[in-house]
């Protein structure tokens, strides 16, 4: 594809006239009397006016000549987004919250041309950060892309993108993509029924095209369906540290729970996560200053170290109620020299809805 648009070209020859008129302007103004002997001082003071008015002229004429807009401008496609939007406002910065799309057919646009090629500025609204803009909501920004068979016009706004012709009627078959994007600390709000997205010709700065959004959305921040116990202590019995001779060797196991409650039926996990030494056998770091470096807390879920890292979880299906997941914590041996002294160790389980 050579181009998202097709139509006709519209010529001017405006500069040409005006050319003209200047010639025979110099040709009048020089040979009213050919008695008249001027100076060359009046000469080039005469030369200079005439320079000029030619300059601008010739100018005032091109950048007439540069946007030649014809019926149906400017044209404009709306899009119909969702009328409200809920979210868990705990989710994480980068998280995409809603989506929205326009399509269309072969679009007759309106009649617009140029002197040249014409090289397109397609953009959000507002000053974007990076290709994210505002939504006038904190916490959400947009983004938005085209979809179309060339997909080098299909990367995320702002894009400058060149088209081999000096006229545009109509719209190629696409879609246009919108993303609502959380970038930090959600209060909720309304993004207003406004342009989403221009495409403005470089060489004369007009806008025959315009994306917007036919109604508002309603942000609403709402709590999370599931809770669970805020801090679960766990009270290890003390060992003896002849049972922890070399690493790997573990003692004290202690069960315990933790607290899930759903008010609807809701497809959850937990994760862990905390300051880890071990990561393959879930150990967790012991922040005594005595012990910390022999021994460490290991927790396991049915005899199993928990997985630990990025998109490693513990599946507990679907909730609706309470329920108590048990699982172990003990002592285990990071070297062959554990030393006598106190244990303290922190985790942290997340809940991620599935």
């Amino acid at each position: 594809m050579n181009s998202q648009f097709n139509g006709e070209h519209y010529p001017a020859t405006y500069s040409r006239d005006i050319s003209m008129s200047i010639r025979k302007l110099f040709q009048y103004r020089l040979g009213e009397n050919p008695h008249y002997k001027k100076t060359i001082s009046e000469y080039c003071f005469l030369w200079g006016q005439m320079l000029v008015v030619a300059i601008c002229l010739q100018f005032a004429c091109a950048k007439y000549a540069q946007a030649a807009v014809g019926p149906g401008c400017p044209a404009v496609y709306y899009m119909t987004p969702p009328a409200s939007i809920n979210i868990n406002p705990t989710v994480a910065v980068g998280t995409v919250i809603g989506t929205s799309s326009l399509s269309w057919g072969m679009t007759p646009t309106c009649n617009f041309s140029e002197s040249s090629a014409i090289v397109w500025d397609i953009t959000g609204v507002g000053i974007p950060n990076g290709n994210l803009y505002p939504t006038g909501i904190a916490g959400i920004s947009y983004r938005v892309h085209f979809n179309f068979d060339d997909t080098t016009w299909n990367d995320w706004f702002p894009i400058t993108r060149n088209q081999y012709s000096s006229s545009a009627t109509t719209l190629q078959p696409g879609s246009l993509t919108m993303q609502l994007v959380k970038t930090g600390p959600i209060m909720g709000g309304t993004f207003p029924a406004q342009d989403i997205a221009r495409m403005t010709s470089q060489a004369s700065g007009y806008t025959p095209i315009y994306f917007r959004l036919s109604s508002p959305i309603i942000v609403q921040p709402v709590s999370p369906s599931c809770t669970a116990t805020s801090v679960v202590p766990v009270a290890l019995l003390p060992a003896n540290k002849s049972s922890l001779l070399k690493m790997g060797d573990t003692v004290g196991d202690k069960n315990f729970n933790l607290s899930v409650t759903c008010l609807t039926a809701t497809n959850i996990s937990l994760a862990f996560s905390g300051n880890v030494v071990d990561t393959t056998n879930a150990v967790f770091k012991n922040t005594d200053a005595t012990t910390g470096s022999s021994v460490g807390i290991q927790i396991l879920r049915n005899n199993n170290a928990v997985p630990l890292g990025t998109g490693n979880y513990i599946g507990l299906g679907v909730v609706n109620g309470n329920i108590t997941p048990q699982f172990t914590a003990r002592y285990y041996a990071l070297n062959s020299s554990v030393v006598e002294g106190n244990v303290s160790s922190v985790a942290f389980a997340t809940i991620v809805y599935n």
